[in-house]
């Protein structure tokens, strides 16, 4: 049971990161390719919007996170320092 834990959480880990490199790949295209429609998108719109999605994975991440000590403290498995 505890191995099905670790595999949830690291693929919750690992999602949250491919996620961050995803909003940094979009601000980064935004800012240096001109798009097909000949628009020019509102970087700084699409930049507030990334960051709230980014923020909103960081507390996904805090809260991953809590889970997963709380179950290492219920299943006896030692914490790391």
């Amino acid at each position: 049971m505890s191995h099905e834990i670790i595999r949830t959480v690291l693929a919750g880990i690992v999602t949250i990161i491919l996620s961050s490199g995803l909003c940094y790949y979009i601000v980064e295209r935004a800012k240096s390719r001109p798009w097909k429609s000949g628009k020019a998108p509102d970087v700084e719109k699409l930049e507030q919007r990334l960051k709230s999605l980014e923020q909103r994975l960081t507390d996904i991440q805090d809260i991953v996170l809590s889970i997963d000590d709380q179950l290492k403290r219920s299943s006896g498995i030692p914490l790391e320092k």
